[in-house]
């Protein structure tokens, strides 16, 4: 009986190859020993079979119907093993792991989407056979960033008590947390985001903002982002402390019931007193996996988005503009794409900036971008009342405006 396809053997395969390739398989084979809930190895090979495939294994699946958020886990581990034991080995990483990357990534979104199997995302299934091949999608960008973050974060939070070497953050990476805090209630946590902070770990960080409160309060039994910012911009950042909070916010938010109001300087010189701007965006990646928006005009592709903005004019400072922006719409880099676009850029900003002069202004103290998210009004999640958030101006944005005012 052939399994995995006949051998095929025009494939040459090096003996450096050939030594990854059974590492790699090896790996797969011991995670599946050691974990509970893995199918039963039968036969492993790196012998290449099939069209692509440079070694195979073969697992003896049990006959069940129903299948617990552990086993899923688990066979997320033992797929994983094979990349694992790359990066042990060789200290490198080959492409070898494509296919288990691609069976671990759908697991990891069916576990948070598709069988509520996510403590934040909660108990709520987004899969509709009928609109399997549509562009779509049953939930709102915000909850899209939930997904997406708790997809890739999770495995390291879940299995984080098997970890030999558990990374704490220094002392002096939460030393400014309470000094930031705008307001706190049982529901409710607002900071003021200094510049330089992710949101959230990951992508090669192992803390971001929300991290890093988990760790600074460990005996708080919930703790989640409402909303993000970009790591470079500074200024408020709600962090939800119920889950019934968390689920109010994001309605408020999808309701457009939330005023966000951002202040930024740009270059050149803006004279509107107050401009409306609507422009379509549409996501793009970088090589090396950097996110970076684009304004379209592509009104047919349906994964691109409306932005809206209404500009003000706050200040003219001669080759600078002080503006202040009230969000419409959240779309990801909105402000900086649209200011960008218009000719306006925002100083400082490294992805969509004047860099020629942002490397001027760096010798003149602004080593950072000019955007901060300095007011919020809303209606507190769980009471009702009237709720404004006010962010001041940090003290190295508010130096470089007082410089431009002499």
């Amino acid at each position: 009986r052939v399994i995995g396809g006949l051998e095929k053997k025009n494939k040459i395969i090096s003996p450096d190859e050939k030594n990854v390739i059974a590492y790699h398989e090896a790996g797969h084979a011991v995670a599946g020993w050691f974990l509970e809930h893995a199918y039963p190895l039968v036969k492993v090979t790196i012998v290449p079979r099939g069209d692509a495939a440079l070694g195979y294994a073969q697992y003896l699946p049990k006959e069940k119907y129903l299948t617990i958020k552990e086993e899923i886990l688990d066979r997320m581990c033992m797929a994983l093993g094979g990349r694992a034991v790359e990066e042990l080995m060789f200290n490198k990483i080959s492409t070898g792991a494509l296919s288990d990357l691609q069976s671990v990534t759908k697991m990891a979104y069916a576990m948070v989407s598709v069988y509520g199997m996510n403590d934040k995302i909660g108990n709520i299934s987004f899969y509709d056979p009928n609109n399997e091949n549509s562009f779509s999608k049953p939930y709102s960008e915000e909850t899209g960033k939930m997904i997406d973050d708790e997809v890739r974060i999770p495995p390291i939070a879940v299995e984080g008590e098997r970890a030999p070497h558990v990374i704490e953050p220094k002392q002096q990476q939460t030393a400014w947390l309470d000094t930031n805090v705008i307001f706190e209630d049982d529901a409710l946590l607002a900071i003021n985001k200094p510049s330089g902070y992710a949101v959230h770990g990951g992508s090669g960080l192992n803390f971001g903002v929300i991290e890093l409160i988990r760790h600074a309060r460990p005996k708080a039994k919930f703790l989640e982002l409402v909303h993000r910012i970009d790591r470079e911009t500074s200024g408020i950042l709600l962090i939800a402390k119920k889950r019934s909070a968390l689920v109010n916010m994001h309605d408020m938010m999808r309701h457009n019931r939330i005023e966000k109001k951002y202040t930024m300087m740009v270059e050149g010189e803006w004279t509107d007193p107050k401009k409306t701007v609507e422009l379509l965006l549409k996501k793009t990646f970088t090589q090396g996996g950097e996110r970076r928006v684009n304004v379209t005009e592509d009104e047919d592709d349906s994964q691109n988005q409306m932005s809206k903005t209404i500009f003000y004019l706050k200040k003219s400072l001669g080759p600078y503009t002080l503006l202040e922006a009230k969000l419409i719409t959240g779309r990801t880099h909105q402000l900086r794409v649209q200011l960008a676009h218009l000719g306006f850029p925002i100083l400082g900003d490294d992805k969509y900036g004047d860099f020629s002069l942002n490397k001027v202004l760096q010798k003149k103290g602004l080593k950072r971008m000019f955007l901060h998210a300095f007011s919020m009004k809303m209606k507190h999640p769980l009471t009702e009342e009237p709720l404004e958030l006010k962010a001041p101006l940090p003290r190295e944005l508010d130096a470089f405006l007082s410089q431009q005012a002499i």
